[in-house]
């Protein structure tokens, strides 16, 4: 081969080289625009255009438009808008606590063990919790009737998920086979009446939590809402003065002790996350779609969530152990549907029939009923 020859074949694999180069940075431009085009949305607005009962504080955009269709709000969880992540940190572990309480339903062992029914109360009043927060954020930005509806519903769903922490306390914290008693039985119609009189005034007064007596309102429910998941505990070991038997107690190891801890840490941090609007407050704007308190205060409540599920576990295996060497027998753990399972469902629909009501009051005086 001449030297002209080499010449021009080494130009024509520089040619190729760089059409080669080119083409795939032609490629990856259009790939980059086609991935920015899927996420985001097109017509996303500031906090300048929302009303108040949609503005965030230190979110300063990327809020969706009002009066869309229901169909748009679902694809704009898949785009880059300040709700999507919202979203997904609450049904994420939505599909996990589903699957993970399915699977442990189908094991046969487990079908006919009736001490288990707390354990299922207490999955239940998660799951209402975390379906309940997704689908305030998946419409609540639809219109103002809809976001007081929403948030009203998610807060009523908190106060069954509270419900539900109690039943599985009272079950598998305090001394077992004593369940039934007067007491008991009072203090959960004192709960009950007090979820909906609390929740039907936060539902009424929705239209001020911009002011300092909506502030003050969601305070004092949300301590009452904390309150309610220890408060039979607390009425039984001090008030309670019919005798346990030792062995009926249970013994809190080192593995619990460890989960109770993370389970009360996780939720009281992302608490405090949340109240003071870390990280947004030091540079609001910067963690309007990731990264901002109300994403954090999400993965840390259902930390908690799966903290005290696991925490539960651990009460079950022991009753097992007691129940294979014959310390308890079954009659002694043994609780009913209606006490656990059902006493969460009628407490959901206690508290989310206040929403309905509310939901066509709003509707009834809403100008644009027509189109919410």
């Amino acid at each position: 081969m001449s030297l002209f020859e080499a010449s021009e074949l080494r130009d024509s694999k520089c040619e190729s080289r760089s059409s080669i180069v080119e083409s795939e940075k032609s490629l990856l431009r259009k790939s980059r625009y086609l991935l920015t085009k899927c996420l985001s949305s097109h017509n996303t607005i500031t906090q300048s255009q929302v009303l108040p009962c949609h503005k965030q504080i230190y979110v300063l955009a990327w809020y969706r438009p009002r009066y869309q269709s229901p169909w748009y709000y679902i694809k704009s969880v898949f785009q880059y808008n300040n709700e999507a992540l919202n979203f997904w940190t609450h049904f994420i572990p939505l599909l996990h606590f589903l699957y993970s309480y399915y699977y442990f339903y189908l094991d046969v062992e487990h079908s006919n063990e009736t001490f288990c029914f707390p354990y299922y109360a207490h999955g239940l009043g998660c799951c209402i919790v975390l379906a309940a927060s997704s689908t305030a954020h998946l419409f609540a930005s639809h219109s103002e009737a809809v976001c007081y509806s929403c948030y009203a519903l998610d807060r009523a769903c908190i106060f069954t998920y509270a419900f539900s922490i109690r039943v599985a306390f009272e079950h598998y914290l305090c001394p077992m086979g004593h369940f039934c008693n007067w007491p008991s039985s009072a203090v959960t119609l004192a709960i009950f009446a007090s979820y909906w009189s609390l929740s039907f005034a936060v539902v009424l007064f929705a239209e001020t939590y911009a002011t300092t007596l909506g502030r003050v309102i969601m305070v004092v429910t949300n301590l009452i809402g904390g309150f309610v998941g220890f408060s039979s505990c607390i009425l039984r070991y001090y008030f309670d003065f019919s005798p346990h038997p030792e062995h009926m107690s249970f013994h809190i190891g080192h593995d619990f002790s460890n989960l109770m801890a993370m389970a009360a840490g996780t939720f009281i941090i992302g608490c405090l996350i949340y109240s003071f609007r870390i990280p947004e407050i030091f540079s609001p704007g910067t963690f309007d779609v990731i990264g901002r308190s109300h994403q954090w205060m999400h993965v840390f409540t259902a930390a908690s969530m799966y903290a005290q599920s696991a925490m539960f576990r651990y009460n079950i295996d022991e009753i097992r152990d007691k129940l294979d060497s014959g310390i308890i027998l079954e009659e002694d753990v043994s609780v009913t549907f209606g006490e656990t399972i059902g006493a969460v469902i009628a407490s959901a629909i206690l508290t989310n029939s206040a929403i309905l009501l509310h939901w066509a009051i709003v509707r009834r005086g809403d100008p644009k009923r027509k189109r919410v």
